[in-house]
């Protein structure tokens, strides 16, 4: 099962957060996916207020850690398959 925080990120909030972990800016992240760099600051946002993590560095490598796989039609990975203990133990080694 994906971590609780995982699945109250909507649709577009994980593809920002993927391609956060993948080290794009804002800019790459919106010319990826079609929309303003400022919209995906609004996502950024979004999941910061949700998620126990403060940044993106924080951010990227409980994804990275959690070894989320897959492929959606537009290149970012599959919210699907993300390792819920490993992100809940990045999670917790992040905010001790």
């Amino acid at each position: 099962s994906r971590p609780s925080w995982w699945s109250s990120l909507t649709r577009a909030e994980r593809k920002v957060a993927n391609l956060t972990a993948e080290g794009m800016s804002n800019a790459e992240i919106g010319w990826r996916l079609g929309v303003s760099p400022r919209t995906v600051e609004k996502h950024l946002g979004h999941i910061f207020r949700k998620v126990p993590l403060s940044n993106r560095r924080e951010l990227g490598r409980a994804i990275q850690r959690a070894h989320v796989a897959g492929a959606d039609d537009d290149g970012t990975r599959d919210d699907d398959r993300c390792d819920a203990d490993a992100v809940n133990s990045e999670v917790a080694a992040t905010t001790l």
